[in-house]
């Protein structure tokens, strides 16, 4: 990796955890608005705009060590943001508070999004890992950023919506790709993977 690359490689782990810290602290304020009349209980963040952007950045500094050191340096760094995680999570346990882990996952994702940004030869060319890098991120990001309609997409469901999905997951996940893929029978005209998909189809669009 030339100088150019590892500035770029860089830039991109400061650049997601901007992304995604710009998310966790506009949720922080809402969650603190939603909550000022019981601040005790209201719940906290680890950090916002200027904290996961040092997160992916220490990533990748410590991805860079490790081409000197090995690759427990990396592990080692992902010990070091999990112990302030781990009493912080203990200490709002203690006090009752409420308090849930997307913010500590997605603060780890992107301690590791920064050190994919800068290690070669896990996603190769560079462009590639630069890419599934970025693009993981604007996902995490969204997936945070829905929070609210997907919890009311989940209210809305029955069980028997439930049932139906996980059937048609057992088709489409299991059945289907066990299907043989070769035609049988006179003129060579039933192929059961064939018939296999328009199932999947057709019980999809039902």
């Amino acid at each position: 990796m030339d100088l150019r690359e590892t500035y770029t490689s860089l830039g991109l782990a400061i650049g997601v955890g901007l992304l995604i810290g710009l998310q966790r602290e506009q949720s922080a304020a809402r969650d603190q608005q939603a909550g000022i009349d019981s601040p005790q209980n209201a719940p906290r963040t680890i950090g916002g705009i200027r904290t996961y952007p040092l997160a992916g950045l220490a990533g990748a500094v410590c991805a860079l060590c490790s081409r000197a050191f090995g690759v427990w340096f990396v592990g080692a760094g992902l010990v070091a943001i999990l112990i302030p995680l781990a009493l912080a999570y203990w200490d709002d346990l203690r006090r009752d508070r409420d308090r849930g882990i997307t913010s500590d996952l997605a603060f780890l994702l992107t301690y590791l999004l920064g050190a994919l940004a800068v290690s070669s030869g896990i996603v190769e060319p560079t462009a590639s890992r630069w890419l599934l890098v970025a693009s993981t991120g604007v996902a995490v990001t969204a997936l945070l950023s829905l929070k609210r309609p997907l919890h009311e997409f989940v209210a809305r469901l029955s069980p028997d919506d439930i049932y139906a999905t996980v059937k048609f997951c057992v088709v489409a996940v299991i059945v289907l790709p066990l299907l043989p893929n070769r035609t049988y029978g006179p003129l060579d005209v039933l192929n059961p993977f064939h018939i296999g998909l328009m199932v999947v189809l057709i019980a999809g669009i039902s």
